[in-house]
């Protein structure tokens, strides 16, 4: 079980900290920052299972990380959003925010037989390693829209495995 404290600070627009535009009359404008504070959970739970044929035994994997951030309200200096040609009326992103981020990885590995006689173990190979892409819920911003608080826009896996050298195999999904 890993539990990970997180304090950062990041721009409350997102993007450049300095921009300049045309719409800023060429002069370079800024945004604010504020502070970030989270904590992360990432249990790892195991399960063996006997093998067959030239495997010895598998075993399963499964990792979810579960983090939960917040960032309290910040002010947004209007040029900066006019630069960007952003309107200031009713804009997110300065609002408080208080996200829920899941993601899951699982790994299918095995071990192979000896081939001698001896207690020599054989050789890991990872069967399968499935990476689901992190899915966010921001409760501040469902609260202010009256709307969902998914902000995901895209969900998907990734697919690897030690018996295929070099594969890997990425879907992904529209979720809007």
């Amino acid at each position: 079980l890993r539990v990970r404290p997180d304090i950062s600070f990041q721009n409350v627009a997102g993007g450049s900290y300095w921009v300049r535009s045309v719409l800023s009359g060429g002069q370079y404008v800024h945004q604010s920052k504020r502070i970030t504070t989270g904590l992360s959970i990432s249990p790892t739970i195991f399960g063996l299972f006997p093998g067959f044929g030239p495997l010895s035994r598998i075993r399963h994997s499964l990792s979810p990380s579960l983090s939960y951030r917040y960032a309290p309200r910040a002010s947004v200096n209007p040029e900066y959003l006019r630069a960007l040609n952003q309107n200031p009326v009713g804009y997110l992103g300065a609002y408080a925010q208080s996200q829920l981020t899941l993601s899951l990885s699982q790994i299918f590995d095995a071990q192979l037989r000896s081939d001698t006689s001896a207690s020599g173990e054989g050789r890991k190979v990872k069967l399968l390693a499935l990476d689901l892409s992190p899915i966010t819920y921001e409760f501040e911003r469902a609260r202010k829209t009256h709307r969902t608080g998914i902000t995901t826009t895209e969900a998907g896996y990734t697919a690897t495995t030690d018996l295929l050298p070099g594969f890997s195999f990425r879907s992904d999904y529209s979720l809007f």
